[in-house]
């Protein structure tokens, strides 16, 4: 899994051009080695700053049904929200 900075502060000012260049230079991206699907214990987790907006994306892409996204034990309620942007392609037949 890639994580990539995607805040509004970041990508607003860039021209089409410029914002196509950040999204394809996978050195701008965190990467998260593959794991195991169907075990908490072995599922992916990366810290957020709140008040932030991440883009996330699969190398390859998965085929997944659904996806679950839980709090860390330090979230509180008073926090700013984080908003994670992915994309959804359903190419089944």
């Amino acid at each position: 899994m890639r994580i990539l900075k995607y805040d509004d502060s970041i990508i607003r000012s860039m021209d089409i051009a410029t914002k196509t260049e950040y999204l394809n230079n996978l050195s701008s991206y965190t990467n998260l080695p593959h794991r195991t699907m169907m075990n908490p214990v072995n599922s992916w987790g990366f810290p957020v700053v709140t008040g932030k907006k991440y883009k996330i994306h699969w190398k390859n892409g998965l085929d997944f049904m659904e996806m679950q996204v839980d709090l860390g034990a330090t979230w509180n309620y008073t926090d700013k929200d984080v908003y994670i942007i992915h994309n959804f392609t359903d190419i089944r037949a």
